[in-house]
């Protein structure tokens, strides 16, 4: 993970020499190393209307950027909350949950937990959650409000549960091996169809390694068993001989996507074998792939439900993915899946 970055002053003065020279904002932001949007908002943050005076006696009105009147309101704000902030003064360290959380997506969880395991120059960095949690709702913060947050609580709804009739499309999950459900072992994964708009096509497979939570994410052509299958195959061939060896098993619901188990357990490369074996979950159960259920929340925070995944493309796909598997996760001591991941293909190749 990028080791993170925050405006100094003397970047702030190279804001205002860029302007004065018109250079465009997103070559000021490549020369002083930031995001576009960051120098967008100190622009915002510090700007003032100048009236001078021309021979003539005639007034005009100049819009002027201030560095130091970024710092300035920015401690002020702060410091009007009132005494006992932890993140007193310290104007880096907001701008910096701030950036995290509105441009990176992330949690204010992850956010302790970058802090926690990569350098700062932070003198009294938050170490905890509820602390974040609790100045976004005080308002503490300049721009970041509790609609940037990816996650809002929701209130729970209650529904009458449905009686399952229907049988499942292959062997059920109450057959899966004891180790799948300790996440102990590598090679256990859950896999899901993501959709956008229902009269789409397209869709995205995910695919959740239950131990590790890494994510694998295709795009589809179909919602189909022989799409599914077909992106399968390719997978097959990419991890050749050890593909038995990583993808050990796979558990998927009902879909139709899913609904030929003979054929998506047959193996490409190897005749009439298998390449793992298929679980299934029972019908309308789908907190039996927790982990494909969490994953997805992290999807949505960039494929909001009703946006096509026609327009979606390979390139955000996969930016999709990496964006999850480098996420700071609680659970792994705020390691990354990417990390633990590497480590257990690591293992297998060796072997």
């Amino acid at each position: 993970m990028q080791k993170y970055k925050h405006l100094n002053l003397n970047q702030r003065f190279q804001i205002e020499m860029g302007l004065k020279n018109n250079v465009p904002i997103k070559k000021i932001a490549e020369d002083i190393g930031v995001h576009e949007s960051t120098v967008y908002r100190e622009i915002k943050r510090a700007t003032y209307t100048h009236t001078r005076e021309l021979s003539g006696h005639i007034l005009i009105e100049e819009t002027r950027y201030a560095p130091e009147l970024s710092h300035q309101y920015y401690r002020a704000h702060l410091l009007a909350k009132g005494p006992g902030l932890k993140i007193g003064a310290d104007v880096n360290q907001a701008i910096f949950i701030e950036e995290m959380i509105i441009e990176q997506k992330y949690s204010p969880e992850a956010v302790v937990g970058f802090l926690t395991n990569n350098e700062h120059d932070f003198s009294n960095p938050i170490k905890s959650k509820t602390t974040i949690y609790s100045y976004i709702r005080k308002k503490v913060f300049l721009h970041l409000t509790s609609e940037h947050l990816p996650c809002r609580p929701k209130k729970r709804s209650y529904n009458k549960v449905r009686i399952v009739k229907s049988a499942t499309k292959g062997t059920s999950i109450d057959m899966r091996p004891p180790e799948v459900e300790l996440r102990e072992e590598f090679g256990h994964w859950e896999l899901d169809s993501v959709v956008g708009k229902s009269r789409d096509k397209t869709s995205l497979l995910v695919l959740t390694e239950r131990k590790t939570r890494n994510e694998i994410i295709i795009k589809t052509n179909g919602r189909t068993c022989d799409e599914t299958s077909r992106k399968l195959d390719e997978l097959e061939i990419a991890f050749g001989e050890h593909f038995s060896k990583i993808f050990k098993t796979i558990t998927v619901d009902n879909g139709a996507e899913f609904s030929s188990c003979e054929k998506l357990e047959a193996s490409i490369l190897r005749e009439s074998e298998k390449r793992t074996k298929f679980y299934y979950c029972k019908p309308y159960s789908s907190w039996e792939r927790g982990s494909n259920e969490v994953n997805n929340r992290f999807i949505r925070r960039f494929i909001p439900k009703g946006i096509s995944m026609d327009k979606i493309s390979n390139d955000i796909v996969k930016h999709i993915e990496n964006y999850m598997n480098s996420y700071p996760r609680k659970i792994f001591g705020y390691r990354t899946s990417k990390e633990l991941y590497d480590e257990q293909i690591a293992l297998v190749y060796s072997t």
